[in-house]
């Protein structure tokens, strides 16, 4: 069996390319202000559910989780 329209394409790097090891840097502490923005964050979806509690007899599950999709959004534009 011969596979004459197979084509092979050899690609090299040079060898001390294979070998290295990138260096890693350990992340930092968030700062004071990212630590705001996590805050706001908790206290958005802490409101959303606080919100939508009133709501889980009355309203479909689907419904309830539309909320917590525009406290996400909210957030995200923040």
């Amino acid at each position: 069996m011969q596979a004459d329209d197979l084509d092979i394409l050899q690609v090299s790097v040079p060898q001390q390319a294979v070998f290295h090891i990138p260096f890693l840097r350990m992340p930092s502490l968030p700062t004071k202000a990212e630590w705001k923005g996590y805050l706001a964050s908790l206290l958005i979806c802490a409101i959303t559910t606080l919100f939508a509690v009133p709501f889980k007899e009355t309203l479909e599950l689907t419904n309830i989780v539309m909320f917590f999709l525009l406290a996400v959004a909210c957030i995200a534009v923040r």
